[in-house]
């Protein structure tokens, strides 16, 4: 680093190791060619905290609790005093790149030793020239929130933009929100819904049966909306009540104005959530795209009957001593972790087109492979899964099915269930533990209002009952099998508002025929006796199959069939052993 223009290095031995928070730290003073203004001189001091698996691990610059920044800018963490006696204050900056998040190095970040510091400490030097210019953040680039600097919790609501213009033309500014905790030490709450004076139903939020079902305290909280994000220049959340006071005032709000009408219902003696909510783009520069809530949990207020000494015993006194002593100044804000739940933003990471996800879906057969197609249907995104079987499940399915040991002998519906409804936080499954068809009209309604209709079973019976059955409108028809051992993988796909499965085992039986050969000698048995033979395949095998149905499941839906198709898949082993499937037209060709 020694010769680096806008680099000066404070410490004789360049770095030093700290035995308190285990990390090589480095003092500079940093001067970037800038005039400085109100919140950054011309030079400043850093830490630098590198990991002690240099050149691996993470770099950090904190600035100096002397002649370091005070403020806190987008792209950095809330700026605080560090703890008593520390020399570096809180407000790390980032100096990486999105990519970063991905855990790779490289991407365009050096790795290797001579060169990673180095390029840190000029991204550094970048982000103190645009922090003095205002240019941290430029229009059209993503959105961040400042730091809140949670400590106390989560709490998790659901927001899209369709309910944005909703809440901007309600005539409230406050209310109450309902909430159950479903977690404590540290605390996990989910907002069921919103009500005001105006609406007792103002919103709901649609859940998972899991988290409806699931036990846990039922909580009441208040809600305050503002018309945009409170700040403390530059950028910085507000950590004291004197802060989000004025951060309000900025916007015309009085938040005083704002709790007066609620506070009577929080006189009980113990502390509650207030969500602060406010529009915010989906870029920067952007117009207004949804709505968000900052929760924070609310100080005690003065007890109904309370009598503080110099304030009246009455409701305006105590509101007095609640807006003069507790509601003010330097008292701190408890801010918590806030999420948003919602279907569209935690399925990011990967969903299913919505054509798929919305539709309601139901699987015959909770078997190996039906375990593994509804597993990552729910996980995909599908919010209305029906599941059809009769059977219990044993020790001997564990080898590749997706239920655990604490299943043996439940029904595989009800279990398989239970553990997708955990899987989701939007899901609806229906267990209807019987082989299809159902014998219920109540069961059968349900089935003839599914829209996907994905066989498992691998049984000719099961497919002449779907041909037989009287089903309502048009559907989507799949079965998806394996053959012996898994080594090949069987996909039919129809659409209309009948399954024809005589044309069904015709295409399948010269398949089946080629395969009879392969059993050789005695298939494997789970127990004694000629019954108990079982089929034999991998979990491995499986679990490679049902993904390939999946994307045909995709595919289908996307662009319908026009007449009722079988297309197989075979494993193929390359010369080093790898297997791959490849689509094979003949039971010659495979």
């Amino acid at each position: 680093m020694e010769g680096e223009p806008g680099v000066r290095l404070l410490c004789d031995e360049g770095i030093t190791w700290d035995d308190t928070v285990q990390k090589w730290v480095m003092t500079c003073r940093l001067t970037p060619g800038i005039q400085g203004n109100d919140f950054i001189l011309p030079s400043t001091d850093w830490y630098v905290l590198v990991d002690a698996v240099y050149p691996w691990g993470d770099i950090k610059f904190y600035p100096a609790a002397a002649r370091g920044i005070t403020a806190t800018f987008p792209h950095q963490s809330y700026n605080g005093e560090g703890p008593q006696g520390q020399l570096w204050r809180r407000g790390n900056i980032c100096v990486t790149t999105p990519l970063r998040s991905m855990e790779r190095v490289g991407y365009p970040e050096p790795i290797d030793p001579h060169k990673r510091l180095l390029w840190h400490f000029r991204r550094a030097l970048e982000w103190i020239r645009r922090a003095s210019k205002d240019e941290l953040v430029m229009p059209g680039e993503a959105f961040e929130l400042p730091d809140f600097d949670p400590a106390n919790g989560t709490i998790a609501f659901a927001e899209d933009p369709t309910m944005l213009e909703t809440w901007r033309n309600l005539p409230d500014r406050s209310g109450f929100v309902h909430m159950k905790r479903i977690r404590s030490g540290p605390g996990v709450w989910i907002v069921l819904g919103f009500s005001s004076a105006v609406d007792s139903n103002l919103s709901t939020v649609s859940w998972c049966e899991y988290l409806r079902n699931r036990s846990g305290d039922m909580e009441k909280g208040i809600w305050l909306r503002l018309d945009s994000l409170p700040f403390v220049r530059p950028y910085q959340a507000p950590v004291a009540w004197g802060e989000l006071i004025q951060a309000c005032k900025s916007q015309g709000i009085d938040i005083h104005d704002l709790l007066r009408p609620i506070a009577t219902k929080l006189r009980d003696g113990k502390s509650h959530i207030a969500m602060v909510g406010f529009p915010i783009p989906e870029k920067a520069g952007g117009s207004p795209y949804r709505m968000h809530w900052q929760g924070m949990v609310m100080p005690v207020l003065s007890l109904p009957h309370e009598h503080a000494n110099g304030f009246r015993p009455t409701e305006e006194g105590r509101w007095r001593r609640d807006r003069g002593q507790v509601l003010r100044g330097r008292a701190m804000l408890n801010w918590l972790k806030s999420e948003n739940w919602h279907m569209n933003e935690v399925t990011q990471r990967g969903r299913l087109p919505d054509e798929v996800a919305t539709k309601h879906v139901l699987v015959i057969g909770s078997g190996a492979v039906g375990s593994v197609v509804a597993e990552i249907l729910v996980r995909g995104g599908v919010k209305r899964l029906s599941l059809m079987d009769a059977d219990l499940f044993k020790a001997g399915n564990l080898v590749r099915h997706t239920l655990l040991v604490d299943d043996i002998d439940e029904p595989k519906v009800k279990a398989l269930a239970s553990r997708l409804r955990r899987a989701s936080l939007h899901v609806t499954v229906d267990g209807i533990q019987q082989a299809f068809p159902p014998k219920e009209e109540s069961e059968a309604e349900k089935v003839r209002n599914s829209e996907i209709v994905i066989d498992c079973t691998a049984s000719d019976e099961v497919w002449h009952n779907l041909a037989v059955f009287q089903w309502k409108g048009n559907k989507f028809f799949f079965s998806v099998s394996v053959g012996f051992q898994s080594q090949k993988l069987f996909l039919l796909s129809a659409y209309g508002d009948q399954f024809a499965d005589k044309e069904a085992r015709l295409a399948l039986g010269p398949w089946l025929e080629s395969e009879a050969g392969s059993y050789e000698g005695d298939l494997p048995r789970e127990g004694i006796g000629c019954w108990h033979t079982v089929f034999p395949a991998r979990v491995d095998d499986i679990w490679l199959m049902a993904p390939i149905a999946i994307k045909y499941i995709v595919q289908r839906v996307l662009a319908p069939p026009q007449r009722q198709e079988l297309i197989v898949y075979s494993q193929r082993q390359d010369q080093d052993g790898f297997v791959t499937l490849t689509r094979v037209s003949s039971p010659e060709a495979a």
